[in-house]
């Protein structure tokens, strides 16, 4: 799902008025819409997961799909605090980036993901 809601998260600008069309700008809030109904579970289940992961250390019951959506959803946060400058989310992004990184002790894949997404954090916040 997270996959499909980007593809309409920007309002192509295909309007000579530099703004979406009205149908591009209804899909777009559709898409805003879904992703924030997508990344609260999602958020949830980082948390769950990452105590679950901290108390049994058993990454290995972890399918490496489970990285991929939390790296999507730590990607569109971040891209939304970049476009908003609303800073209310980078609690979730924390803790989508802490279960990356426990389920990169199993999967190299969630390690990669769990670095690119602490890279961007820190692009985000002036490189600093």
């Amino acid at each position: 799902m997270i996959t499909l809601y980007d593809a309409y998260t920007c309002a192509d600008l295909d309007d000579v008025t530099g703004i979406g069309l009205p149908e591009q700008l209804q899909m777009q809030d559709v898409a805003l819409q879904g992703l924030y109904q997508v990344g609260t579970p999602l958020c949830e289940f980082a948390s769950e997961l990452g105590g679950l992961l901290n108390v049994h250390d058993d990454a290995a019951v972890i399918s490496p799909f489970v990285a991929e959506a939390l790296y999507s959803m730590s990607k569109q946060y971040l891209w939304y605090i970049q476009e908003t400058g609303k800073i209310d989310l980078l609690p979730a992004v924390d803790s989508l980036k802490d279960a990356l990184r426990l389920v990169g002790q199993r999967w190299q894949v969630a390690s990669t993901f769990h670095f690119q997404t602490q890279f961007r954090a820190w692009f985000l916040q002036g490189g600093s």
